[in-house]
């Protein structure tokens, strides 16, 4: 998929995917796999977010990916 100079962004937004099965060859190493193979065609138009409960086999595959990390649990609630 290329985009031209010009072209809308492209936003794909993936809620919680914590919830989604954790076993191997699950949907979530289905959809981790799905990003990461986004994230190699180095698309400039195409934005992702992933919101996710921390679970160490999403941080371990998606965190070196992320250009933004926001985590609720490193706030000090001030």
């Amino acid at each position: 998929m290329a985009l031209r100079s010009g072209d809308n962004a492209i936003y794909l937004v993936v809620d919680a995917l914590d919830e989604c099965s954790s076993s191997l060859h699950s949907e979530r190493q289905r959809i981790m796999s799905f990003l990461c193979n986004l994230n190699l065609m180095e698309n400039p138009a195409l934005r992702i977010c992933v919101t996710s409960r921390f679970e160490d086999d999403i941080s371990m595959t998606l965190g070196p990916l992320a250009y933004y990390s926001v985590s609720i649990h490193s706030e000090t609630g001030q």
